[in-house]
């Protein structure tokens, strides 16, 4: 108890309630005794009460203070990635409270002041003084607290390069240019380092805040050490790897909070695998190119195949769209693009149709095309995944004399790959395969049954691509037979599907039901006529028309008449 308890001064909180009841009953005052049940504080460390002291503070004004480094936001100098939490700084800069700065805890700056026992004043000042700047006396004693962690954490960007005597490594690296961090200290953290920089530097602390999220524990809770709900990231790294890891947190898009479980570290974990199992059999079946010289390495167009030329033009979209991400801080959105195009696009189409090239005349051309593709992906991945793409790039002998990836150049665009027909076309014919797959999806026929399919192409150009193709087609719908024209003979007991150019693909099944077939197509012309409806809706508004880009209401367009194609033909 405090002075202010009169003669309960300095009694422990407890037995000062015993001790004043005992004095209220004895001076005749008491009426009676009730208990209440009401909900207390706890110290979520010692599980002591928490009780409310008024105590001598130290405070910062901040009105002036917050001015400057408001404007400093709102002029551009420094932005905030994502843009919405802008708002949330200057919510906090605008309606600014003084900052008490005083912590009663025991690790800490102590706070510099030392208060004279004769006359009460208070000296400030960075070392001890010998004797009391008002009166003389050297009967000092320093305040016991310590400054608030906030308020030593915002003089970092300055306090850890030398200020204020040594200024090589100040003028070197102060502006610095991005702060990451986590939306929960914007306030305690980010805003005071602005705040600092500006009134002790005159400049500001960093240009670019990125502000990633949290990552919280499946059920959405935040991790915390007193909830007993933090995962040992060493034990993860034992079980999943570090690559796995640092992909199952980077893929959050946008600075949005990450639920952090066990399915998403499997699906990395699989990723990482599966990059791998590609990285043996491209060195197992193309190795001997990769010994090749530069010079010898060169892909020559005249040779590509449509495949070759699909896979070149999406790593130059991926390139582009992964340099950008980067650049823009949109990390998860690159990681994704790059889980997509290597899992989906690399390993699923064009490995797989690249597996039987490589063991005929073509092998040079594929073997050429796929180190080629395959070097850009480490390239591009080796910063979501350091370990395994390192691994991966001193296995090719031809990379740049067995140099780490890390000094390797970054990839860049290369507009002779781009061949927007080809690419197209190749969509095409890759439909016409995940057709034929889902039949086999709808009807519960394993991947490995062969079975027969008839292709009827929607026009010449699909017909050409289509034979031209038909080796891979067979073996990517594990088929016994492929029978590609408009005049081949479907069976009575087959499934038929249609692939958005208007070809149509058919299986034969064998005990079909041919009412049950008629009200799967029937439900596949209803879901289309809702489309054409729903395209028919937007070109019929005359706001749209004339606020969509002309590009957007071309592809209205056409979507609407790839749907009449397909409802025709259905």
């Amino acid at each position: 108890m405090t002075v202010e308890a009169g003669k309960y001064h300095g009694q422990d909180r407890y037995i000062c309630r015993e001790n004043v009841l005992k004095d209220l009953k004895g001076e005749g005052c008491l009426l009676k005794v009730e208990n209440h049940l009401h909900s207390v504080g706890h110290c979520y460390r010692c599980k002591t009460v928490i009780e409310p002291l008024l105590s001598l503070q130290w405070f910062v004004k901040m009105k002036e203070l917050a001015g400057p480094a408001i404007n400093a936001v709102e002029e551009g100098r420094i932005r905030f990635i994502p843009s919405r939490w802008t708002g949330v700084y200057l919510n906090w800069m605008k309606n600014i409270n003084d900052w008490c700065i005083s912590r009663q805890i025991w690790w800490g700056h102590r706070v510099p002041v030392w208060y004279c026992a004769d006359c009460k004043h208070e000296n400030a000042g960075r070392s001890a003084p010998d004797k009391c700047k008002k009166c003389g006396s050297s009967d000092l004693k320093q305040d016991e607290d310590v400054l608030d962690t906030w308020f030593s954490s915002a003089l970092w960007p300055f306090a850890g390069l030398g200020w204020p005597e040594c200024r090589k490594d100040l003028d070197y690296f102060y502006p610095t240019s991005v702060l990451v961090t986590g939306y929960d200290i914007i306030c305690f953290w980010v805003a005071r380092m602005i705040v600092m920089g500006i009134k002790f530097m005159g400049d500001i602390p960093f240009r670019d805040v990125y502000i990633h999220g949290i990552v919280r524990d499946s059920k959405g809770i935040k991790m915390s050490k007193s909830l007993g709900n933090v995962i040992d990231p060493r034990e993860i790294i034992k079980s999943h790897g570090t690559d796995a890891l640092r992909m199952a947190l980077i893929t959050a898009v946008g600075g949005q909070d990450i639920y952090f479980g066990e399915e998403k570290l499997e699906g990395m974990r699989n990723f990482v695998n599966k990059l791998w199992n590609a990285g043996r059999f491209i060195l197992m079946n193309a190795g001997d190119i990769s010994d090749k010289s530069d010079e010898e390495f060169s892909i020559s167009r005249r040779n590509l195949s449509l495949d070759d030329r699909w896979i070149l033009g999406e790593l130059q979209k991926l390139i582009e769209g992964v340099s950008s991400s980067l650049e823009n801080y949109r990390f998860g959105e690159a990681a994704q693009m790059l889980y997509g195009f290597v899992w989906h696009k690399f390993c699923d189409w064009y490995l797989e149709l690249a597996k039987s090239r490589l063991r005929g005349e073509e092998k040079d051309t594929a073997g050429r095309v796929l180190l080629y593709v395959w070097e850009r992906i480490l390239k591009l991945l080796h910063p979501f995944m350091p370990f395994v793409t390192e691994e991966l790039w001193l296995s090719i002998s031809r990379t740049e004399d067995k140099k780490s990836i890390m000094v390797s150049r970054w990839p860049v665009v290369s507009k002779e790959f781009m061949d927007k027909d080809a690419m197209e076309l190749a969509e095409r014919k890759y439909d016409v395969i995940r057709t034929g797959r889902r039949l086999r999806s709808e009807k519960g026929i394993p991947p490995g049954k062969k079975m027969k399919f008839i292709i009827k192409p929607a026009d010449e150009k699909d017909g050409t691509v289509l034979i031209e193709g038909l080796e891979g087609i067979e073996i990517l719908l594990a088929a016994s037979e492929v029978c590609i024209g408009n005049n081949e003979e479907v069976p009575a007991s087959s499934l038929s599907g249609i692939c958005s150019s208007g070809t149509s693909v058919y299986m034969a099944a064998d005990e079909v039901d041919p009412d049950i077939e008629n009200r799967r197509l029937k439900k596949q012309i209803e879901k289309i006529d809702a489309g054409i409806k729903f395209c028919d809706d937007k070109l019929s508004n005359a706001e749209f028309l004339k606020k969509a880009p002309d590009e957007i209401v071309r592809k209205e367009k056409l979507k609407k008449k790839e749907l009449e194609k397909m409802r025709k033909n259905l």
